[in-house]
């Protein structure tokens, strides 16, 4: 079984859920209010087979909520070398030592780079 984040088209479902999705991002944000923190999601997914067919459909989750994997994604040597830097980069977000805001004003070949 895999360990770890799940790389881009992955096809998991979702505790509860009728339709599988196809992970097409990582480490997705979603901005509160202003007085409270960004909340970090590990994936956001589109229903397969259909896809994306309307811009509401895409759906942020994290692992917790997965039930099944399907297919893992695609894996390159990129691939495996991206994944563990997407993952300290949520858990920075999500202990507050970087905020989002912080990776907006990093050029995008840093961004793992930056603390």
């Amino acid at each position: 079984m895999w360990d770890g984040l799940l790389p881009i088209g992955s096809v998991v479902l979702l505790k509860g859920g009728e339709v599988p999705l196809m992970i097409i991002g990582l480490c997705q944000t979603r901005i509160e209010e202003a007085d409270n923190p960004t909340t970090i999601f590990d994936y956001v997914g589109v229903g397969y087979p259909m896809g994306l067919t309307k811009p509401d459909e895409m759906y942020k989750f994290n692992r917790e909520a997965i039930e099944k994997v399907y297919h893992i994604g695609y894996i390159t040597d990129e691939m495996l070398e991206f994944l563990p830097t997407v993952e300290d980069l949520m858990q920075r977000l999500r202990d507050g030592s970087i905020t989002a805001a912080d990776l907006r004003d990093v050029p995008e070949d840093e961004a793992g780079e930056e603390a």
